[in-house]
């Protein structure tokens, strides 16, 4: 697997934005999909675990945790919501 190259935010928006995910994961295949968190990949890896209702169907980020705080993860989830602007 390649690494999800974040250099800088125009860089991390290009590979995140309306971007096939290196591999599918809880059926999603697009990493972010603007105005769309439950169908963006991102979104279910971040989400606290707790929000999963025991199917955890991908690998949390950051690597190791159990997805983010709950404010930070609203803070995501209310960007993609706004549609992902830039």
């Amino acid at each position: 697997m390649t690494s999800l190259v974040m250099s800088d935010a125009a860089v991390a928006y290009a590979n995140l934005v309306e971007v096939a995910a290196a591999e599918e994961s809880c059926g999603l295949s697009v990493r972010v999909v603007p105005g769309a968190p439950e169908e963006s990949g991102l979104w279910r890896r971040v989400r606290p675990a707790a929000l999963d209702g025991g199917d955890m169907c991908a690998a949390k980020m950051p690597l190791g945790s159990m997805g983010l705080e709950a404010a930070e993860a609203q803070l995501v989830y209310d960007w993609i919501a706004a549609g992902a602007p830039e």
